[in-house]
């Protein structure tokens, strides 16, 4: 497995490996197993200020499952919108606020120090309660 910021392995592959069972569940049988949603990492592009409707979907269809989690949230965009697709976000999650978030700007296209430092404040967060 390739991860293109190397710094992020320490949180990312341990993750992964949550993300892989949850996602086979899930194609399985359209739910996801309690015990695999401790942490919930959200992560989509923004599309015109809004979350992507597939995770509009996950989230309305997992709503009950999901609360009383700690649940963290990235947005990438290429140019604005992700403060208000988090607060779309958090509404339809029912919640105040994430326990960490982070948006990046064109991560694909422009690898950039300001997407690196957002990366490493995110991954010190997650990383508080490891």
């Amino acid at each position: 497995m390739k991860i293109n910021a190397p710094e992020a392995a320490t949180v990312t592959v341990p993750r992964l490996e949550l993300v892989k069972k949850a996602g086979k569940q899930y194609a399985e049988d359209f739910r996801v197993s309690e015990k695999l949603l401790e942490e919930i990492i959200i992560g989509f592009p923004v599309w015109a200020a809004n979350i992507a409707p597939p995770i509009r979907t996950f989230v309305y269809e997992n709503k009950e499952l999901l609360k009383g989690k700690r649940i963290s949230a990235f947005a990438c965009q290429g140019g604005s919108g992700a403060e208000k697709a988090f607060g779309k976000l958090r509404s339809l999650l029912e919640i105040d606020d994430f326990f960490s978030t982070a948006v990046f700007i064109d991560p694909k296209d422009r690898q950039s120090e300001g997407n690196k430092v957002r990366l490493d404040t995110f991954i010190k967060k997650l990383k508080e309660n490891d």
